[in-house]
């Protein structure tokens, strides 16, 4: 009995670690457009928002965006290097709706 819980376990582990990525996770990544972008990637939730990074730790973007609004919330990384810094670029990062330590 043991060896075939074991085996069923296995497979189960197996099978899962095989499977693509989350729907979710792609929906998520559609939201910006970015489903298709290599290195973009759902990192964290918390509550509503999610937070995507896109290379932040070599310059790239990392996304906050509000996953039920479908909506961009905060753009920090690589978005910070500009003069530009208004409304949703690099105001505050993360953001305060982002309340996960």
């Amino acid at each position: 009995m043991t060896k075939t819980f074991t085996s069923i376990l296995f497979l189960i582990t197996f099978l899962i670690s095989c499977t693509p990525k989350d729907k979710s996770e792609q929906e998520i990544l559609s939201i910006m457009g970015l489903e298709s972008e290599s290195g973009c990637e759902v990192v964290r939730n918390c509550g509503d928002l999610s937070m995507i990074d896109c290379g932040a730790a070599v310059d790239g973007p990392l996304y906050y965006i509000n996953v039920k609004k479908k909506k961009l919330v905060q753009c920090c990384g690589g978005c910070c290097d500009t003069d530009q810094r208004e409304g949703t670029q690099c105001s505050e990062c993360p953001p305060k709706e982002w309340t996960c330590p």
